[in-house]
């Protein structure tokens, strides 16, 4: 027998989507004919149902799984059942299952923990777990709950069993949890060992005693001369489970029971693969070859049903029926797979899958037995049945284990648009990861999907590094001068695919602040796209909206997001919020406040009903902003508190800006320690992402400092920041060269203020010609301060009265508020009755 080489399948599961999770791995497995009830067992099993832990560990093939799948029907005890396997050892992947397993007992169970799993980036892991044992412990005060896992031993990562370990040394209430595995896990047990909360179930407890070999071989109609026979048979396999199995199979289709079970060794030194080898070779050397070629072509999937088989061999339904039932009938480990409670998907058919050990041994044969193209040919006949049936993960398992990269890439790019409306970021960020770098850099489609990532993560220099390549591939053509996405993609994406481009290529130029381009990108965009309800359409008219404001057309793009919002059916959807926020962002950027909160507030109740993650904290970032303007602070604490606790589900520039709010809202109401606190979580966001915290993070703590009167720690921020004025339009509520405007005023030297000066009116520059009117009130109250400290006083409160006119009616207060009490002398200067309520406001607010 040649070196084992299993075949693993890697599903690449997205992981917050019920219909994309394996739901067979969430059923426990069918009681087969011929299963000894062994009341001792049960009798064991039941001596650990108030602990923490059980652990029932044992070599392969002794009959755990089965065991422990009967103790629960038994006792009619409903338990949350995983299945693992060889795929299953990356964190979030292990998370979502347990998260999937658990709510076959409780379906509304692990939202938090699922929001947390579709982020572009993947937080820390112990900030899934925590979350994940809150959720637990949530459940366990109203309904206790037991979560079996299935061969953990094919888990083989610390960080996971580090996530366990958690969870069973300070379990959530109610949470009880069986292992079944080969081996001890890696946990500290010595504490629950004192404690009495582990129970033990091991290899000596799971063997066959002679009277339960007797009775096994009675119950399977299996008559030996004598006794000394069943001693024999006992004696050779040591009561292993798989073996006795094996043994009947074999002495049903031989008449030499002496012969078989005489003098050659079964059972060498422990070790039962010689058992299983010879066993197997026994059981198959007897059985019809159509048979063994089903069973051989079968075990290239880890799961099977019949509408899988027929394509497999083409084969016709009856004969598949004839042969699984043939396989069940004759107890050759075949398992059916039991449908969970939630059903799902998977109720269309009826699932099996082989004993790991005999799966095991009909692979190594597949490969000694078939040419390695014949092998190639049933992955892509059980891919393509598993494509055409929805069951797209277990169908890019099978492409990836054969190195199809092009079939691969048009399943993915046919699933990119149910991923983005879904805005499962992290699916996409994790493909990337199972794809070769070379095969993602000569495919377009595979481009796109590192575009998206780029996109979500607001990676900008590689978002335009990955269009260069992009646009350099789109541009080829062939020999007989097919278009190259044509050839990559077939006809049938190409188009779609050059929308996703040209949407992409519009975002990039809209944060480069080439205005007139991102506006073609978006039409064009437009043109192409053919699915109007969309994530992708909709963020199309956010980017076009957007630059037609920047262009100063904020008028056509309010009236244009508008109507097309009120065309949208139904609502709410991905598209009709996309279209709020998009609007939220045009009122917000040109200071109508009132106009922006409305939106918004719409936007947050259409992105909770619709699921959006993204949008629900983008909703609660432009209220807290419209808030903390209005003077405002506890209610915009609420939101910018609403953003920055889920900093690791949504989009990395809100994170920002909630933590820009909660930072300007500490200094604001003098909290120093609030203050530091948001800081220090900022921070740690930070490093836990990308290592270190970016420039935004330093800028915002300096502007803090300048609030609660820290001006050497401002100033010397402001000296090393030497950035030239951006070319990207000043959109965040943190403006880093505004914020050294406001540092530089504060310093006693000449030359530092007309730094700030000259600064200053490049910034007044860029936001006239990007017509970012929210800005104009505190650019124009910098400038205010700064011609007064020249002597020209008369002139900065003209200026400052002439500011106060363009934003009265829309509460704007900290951007006066926030230039600190110098601005108060300018104005009580004013003379002008109609603005004596708003300067009371802000002088209130100083």
């Amino acid at each position: 027998m040649s070196a084992q080489r299993d075949y693993v399948i890697m599903p690449i599961v997205m992981l917050s989507q019920d219909n994309s999770i394996q739901q067979t791995k969430l059923y426990r497995p069918f009681g087969t004919a011929g299963l000894l009830a062994r009341p001792r067992l049960l009798d064991l099993l039941d001596a650990g149902r108030h602990g923490t832990l059980t652990l029932v560990v044992s070599p392969p093939g002794s009959g755990k799984s089965s065991l422990v799948s009967q103790w629960l029907d038994d006792r009619a005890i409903d338990a949350a059942w995983l299945q693992l396997d060889a795929g299953d050892s990356e964190p979030a992947k292990f998370i979502a299952y347990v998260v999937h397993a658990l709510r076959t007992i409780a379906p509304d169970f692990g939202v938090e923990t699922l929001l947390l799993l579709r982020s572009a980036r993947l937080p820390p892991l112990d900030v899934v777990t925590t979350t994940l044992s809150n959720e637990l412990h949530e459940l366990g005060e109203t309904s206790p709950c037991l979560l079996v896992l299935d061969d953990y031993h094919m888990v083989k990562n610390p960080a996971i069993d580090q996530v366990m370990a958690g969870l069973v040394t300070r379990p959530p209430q109610g949470f009880r949890l069986l292992i079944i595995s080969r081996r001890t896990p890696a946990w500290p047990l010595g504490r629950l060992r004192i404690e009495k909360r582990l129970h033990e179930i091991g290899a000596a407890d799971l063997r066959f005693t002679r009277e339960e070999t007797a009775a096994y071989l009675q119950l399977n109609a299996i008559a030996l001369p004598d006794d000394g026979m069943v001693m024999n048979l006992q004696r050779q396999t040591e009561g292993w489970a798989t073996g006795l199995q094996l043994a009947i199979l074999a002495l049903r289709q031989q008449a030499n029971v002496a012969g078989l079970l005489g003098s050659r060794p079964m059972f060498v030194g422990g070790d039962n693969r010689y058992l299983l080898d010879y066993m197997v070779e026994e059981v198959l050397a007897h059985l019809p070859e159509s048979t063994v070629q089903f069973m051989l072509a079968s075990a290239v999937c880890d799961r099977f049903c019949a509408p899988l088989c027929q394509r497999l061999l083409g084969l016709g339904r009856d004969m598949v029926d004839d042969l699984l039932r043939y396989l069940l009938d004759a107890n050759l480990f075949l398992i059916p797979l039991e449908e969970g409670s939630q059903g799902g998907a998977d109720r269309r058919f009826a699932w099996y899958r082989y004993h790991h050990l005999m799966h095991q041994s009909l692979v190594s044969r597949l490969e000694e037995s078939f040419e390695p193209q014949a092998i190639a040919t049933l992955h892509r006949n059980a891919a393509a049945w598993l494509r055409e049936q929805g069951y797209v993960d277990e169908a890019l398992g099978h492409l990836l284990a054969i190195a199809d990269w092009d079939t691969a890439t048009d399943v993915l790019v046919s699933e990119l648009g149910k991923l983005l409306d879904r805005e499962d970021r992290q699916a996409i960020a994790h493909w990337l990861t199972l794809l070769p770098e070379a095969e993602i850099a000569r495919r377009p489609g595979l481009l796109l999907l590192r575009g998206w990532d780029c996109f979500f993560s607001l990676d900008l220099p590689l978002l335009a590094a990955t269009l260069r390549d992009l646009h350099a591939l789109a541009d080829d053509t062939q020999h007989d001068g097919e278009p190259a996405l044509n050839l990559h993609l077939g006809r049938q994406h190409a188009v779609e695919i050059e929308g996703h481009i040209a949407f992409l290529q519009c975002a990039a130029d809209y944060f480069a602040g080439r205005t007139e381009e991102a506006i073609r990108g978006a039409r064009k965009a437009l043109n192409l796209l053919t699915r109007p309800n969309t994530l992708v359409h909709g963020n199309v008219y956010v980017m076009l909206g957007s630059a037609m404001q920047m262009a100063g057309q904020s008028s056509e793009a309010e009236a244009m997001l508008r109507t097309q919002y009120q065309r949208q059916r139904p609502k709410p959807t991905q598209a009709s919020a996309r279209l709020l926020f998009g609007l939220t962002l045009v009122l917000t950027h040109v200071g109508d406040y009132t106009g922006a909160a409305e939106a918004a507030s719409l936007m947050l109740r259409e992105a909770h009903a619709a699921d959006l993650p993204l949008l629900v904290g983008w909703s609660h970032a432009i209220l807290g902003r419209v808030h903390y303007e209005r003077n405002e602070l506890d209610a915009a604490l609420t939101h910018f508190n609403a953003v920055t606790d889920r900093r690791y589900v949504v989009n990395r520039g809100c994170a920002y800006e909630g933590f820009t709010g909660r930072m300007l809202v500490a200094a604001a109401q003098g909290d120093e320690a609030a203050l530091s606190q948001a800081g220090d979580e900022w921070r740690q966001f930070e490093e836990s992402l990308w290592g270190f915290p970016g420039p935004l993070y330093h800028s915002v703590q300096a502007r803090a400092a300048l609030l609660i009167g820290d001006t050497p720690a401002a100033l010397r921020w402001a000296r090393t920041f030497t950035a030239p004025p951006p070319a990207a339009p000043m959109i965040w509520l943190e403006a880093s060269h505004i914020t050294k405007v406001r540092c530089l005023l504060a310093a006693a030297d000449d030359a530092e203020r007309a730094v700030a000066l000259d600064l200053t009116n490049a910034c007044i520059a860029h936001v006239e010609q990007m017509h970012l009117k929210w800005l104009q009130p505190s650019l124009s109250g910098l400038r205010a301060l700064l011609l007064a400290r020249t002597g020209a006083r008369a002139e900065a409160v003209a200026l400052l009265a002439t500011a106060l006119h363009r934003s009265r009616g829309e509460g704007f207060v900290r951007s006066y508020a926030d230039l600190g009490p110098a601005i108060v002398d300018l104005l009580r200067a004013i003379d002008d009755t109609a603005l004596a309520e708003p300067i009371a406001q802000i002088v209130a607010a100083i």
